[in-house]
């Protein structure tokens, strides 16, 4: 059995977890892996798109990781990917997420998220703290007010506050991932037709409380 070649017709990841192990492919050829793969992905299809959906949801494992240290950067624990709990926030919300983080690290990476350097280390420094009060104006690269009173085109300046709430969510995804405010500020937003009201006005109620 070439490990590597089956790693390629069939990713490791995607593959039931006693395939996953080297030693218990070995001896097997890979025709009947492959057969066995579609076989695989018929069954899935099938969870997904046919009668399964309308029957009960599967009921999560408990899982037990081995003990490993986690320094937020070259070494990570993989309960860090873990999905998000399944109870109503009111149940775990209050016991688990902290009001801020006791080490403040304003330099850490957003070039993936595309807004490397539209908010200040200063903003950042104050986002570890929860209780800590925010404007919206703060998490944009220009300041909102100044663009309204400047008599920019307006759609330009509908932009700059897209932008800005984007920004306001992405803060909070790196530092707070189980924080899921920045979600319901934005639905709340698209639901008063933000957009609309923006694009025709440009007096803004910047200064609210971003948190």
């Amino acid at each position: 059995m070439d490990w590597e070649l089956l790693n390629i017709a069939w990713p490791i990841e995607d593959r039931p977890e006693h395939l996953r192990v080297k030693k218990n492919v070995r001896g097997r050829d890979i025709d009947s892996l492959v057969r066995f793969k579609r076989e695989v992905a018929e069954v899935e299809e099938k969870k997904e798109l046919g009668e399964a959906v309308f029957s009960r949801d599967a009921v999560l494992k408990k899982v037990k990781y081995k003990a490993k240290t986690d320094n937020g950067f070259k070494k990570l624990h993989p309960a860090r990917v873990c999905r998000q709990p399944l109870a109503v926030p009111s149940e775990w919300y209050g016991k688990l997420v902290p009001r801020k983080r006791e080490h403040i690290i304003r330099n850490f990476p957003l070039e993936h998220y595309g807004m490397a350097g539209q908010v200040s280390e200063k903003v950042l420094g104050k986002a570890h703290n929860r209780s800590v009060p925010l404007t919206f104006d703060q998490f944009s690269r220009t300041s909102l007010c100044d663009s309204g009173k400047s008599g920019k085109d307006p759609d330009l300046t509908l932009q700059q506050i897209q932008e800005t709430a984007i920004n306001y969510a992405v803060v909070l995804h790196a530092l707070w991932p189980s924080d899921y405010s920045a979600l319901v500020f934005l639905r709340v937003l698209v639901e008063a037709k933000w957009g609309d009201v923006a694009a025709n006005d440009n007096r803004y109620h910047t200064y609210s409380n971003a948190g």
